[in-house]
């Protein structure tokens, strides 16, 4: 596992520190005693401190802090998070020289107070950088963002004050909003990626949107730029919650779009279910090839028939897939090293009958390991990753070259089909992970049982035939 280190039966936390970093850190290597010798918990101390590390390591690449606010993160780092947390030495492999190489313990002591946090600057003032850099903090203290979350915000803040400049935050008005708005509308999509600017400075970037020479370039559309102007609002609503500012300027700063959100996406009409389900992985592969990458057999039909997205079935563990009131059914959660997208994603989910007569569940009984897909390791997007990667460039290949139709399809097949089938909308709500809507069913009302659950999923059909799709199961 990354960042774990066992000798002679002892568990490490150990890190090595970016080379960029040493001069910050003061080391190049990071490595905490766990004194525990439960593996599970060893495990979630170690993704827990690499998880508090990365989001130390990018708000500092974030270019956002200035080198006081470095050094306070640093030692806040150490004194507070590591200090403190399970087991009690700290082994800090220092900067070696040629001759030995120093290392620094340090000791938890439960009778002195934890260092006092650096005391803010008065209110009023404050630059918009540094309310930013607040603001993150809070975020990330409340363990609100992932590591994909708070890179992306990161980002995204820089850019924001590159084009609207870097002042006190009370100097700022509507004005300097709505031109921030007008700069996004001419910004080319995937700025990074358009190879003719990716090495520019971004004043110059600024300098060519004034003199309309990007507009041959594909633009930002308008969810991407709402996206942006929610993050830039949550800034200023945290500033004028702390009284920093009077008013928050970015209320309701938003384009409006035209595009309804059932045209976002398209779903799979029946010549390209039946493509999918006639394609290679299930027509033409070999036995040995199929078992080697069972997720590719599984997880397209599993989408059709759950609703479910790609990655929260990616992430499943065997002991995920449970039985409730004798039905077999989807737990979907967060626990362990799991994630969902909000707290209405986690449900249950009753396995439909068409995936049990394709062998699913005895799929389930042949694995002997604890995840569901083994060949899925997580990365900063979750495990969701490289089947994502196969499965577009698979959709593109053997299926169909509609921008509106991608894998994430299957889950307006679903949707669709229920609405079809006259499924109330609070039932499909709730079996596919979205809020309940209202305050009568959403705060009030209590969930549907797995029954009612399981015939509902029952309702979903569709006019093809699944037949000819055969999982080669192991002899014995």
């Amino acid at each position: 596992m990354k960042n774990l280190c066992t000798i002679n039966g002892h568990h490490y936390f150990r890190v090595r520190v970016p080379a960029d970093f040493y001069g910050i850190f003061q080391c190049k290597e990071i490595k905490k005693a766990l004194k525990c010798t439960d593996y599970k918990t060893v495990t979630l101390s170690v993704q827990s401190l690499t998880a508090e590390f990365e989001k130390v390591i990018n708000l500092i690449r974030s270019g956002i802090l200035s080198k006081e606010q470095v050094d306070n993160l640093v030692r806040e780092f150490f004194t507070i998070y590591l200090h403190n947390h399970e087991g009690a030495r700290i082994l800090l492999n220092a900067t070696r020289d040629s001759k030995a190489k120093r290392t620094i313990l340090l000791f938890h002591d439960s009778n002195k107070d934890t260092p006092q946090q650096v005391a803010f600057e008065k209110k009023n003032g404050k630059l918009l950088s540094e309310v930013i850099q607040e603001y993150i903090k809070e975020k990330i203290a409340k363990d609100d963002w992932n590591a994909k979350n708070c890179e992306e915000s990161i980002r995204l803040y820089q850019q924001f004050v590159k084009i609207i400049g870097d002042k006190p935050i009370t100097d700022f008005t509507r004005n300097n909003l709505i031109y921030y708005v007008e700069v996004l509308k001419k910004l080319p999509k995937n700025l990074n990626k358009v190879k003719e600017l990716r090495n520019k400075p971004f004043i110059d970037v600024l300098a060519m949107i004034n003199k309309g020479e990007l507009s041959k370039h594909e633009l930002q559309d308008v969810t991407t730029i709402n996206k942006k102007l929610v993050s830039v609002n949550s800034v200023f609503r945290h500033a004028h919650r702390h009284g920093y500012i009077p008013v928050n300027f970015a209320d309701n700063l938003k384009l409006k779009d035209e595009t309804k959100p059932d045209e976002e996406r398209d779903p799979y009409d029946i010549e390209d279910l039946g493509k999918w389900f006639s394609s290679p992985i299930f027509t033409k592969y070999t036995a040995t090839r199929i078992l080697k990458v069972p997720e590719r057999f599984w997880i397209p039909l599993i989408l059709l028939f759950s609703g479910c997205r790609s990655g929260e079935i990616c992430q499943l563990y065997k002991k995920d897939i449970t039985e409730i009131d004798g039905i077999k059914c989807f737990n979907i959660n967060h626990d362990k090293d799991k994630t969902i997208k909000r707290m209405s994603s986690k449900r249950i989910v009753p396995i439909h009958p068409e995936l049990i007569k394709l062998g699913f569940l005895k799929y389930v009984d042949s694995v002997k390991h604890e995840r569901l897909w083994s060949n899925l390791k997580k990365g900063r997007d979750g495990y969701a990753h490289l089947f994502n990667k196969w499965a577009g460039r698979y959709n593109r290949q053997y299926v169909t070259d509609n921008p509106k139709k991608v894998p994430y399809s299957f889950r307006h097949n679903f949707t669709n089909s229920l609405k079809q089938n006259e499924v109330q909308k609070e039932l499909a709500d709730e079996l596919t992970g979205h809020a309940v809507q209202g305050e009568t069913y959403g705060r009030y009302g209590k969930q549907f049982n797995v029954k009612t659950r399981y015939e509902a999923v029952k309702k979903v059909k569709y006019p093809l035939s699944f037949s000819h799709i055969k999982y080669p199961f192991k002899k014995g």
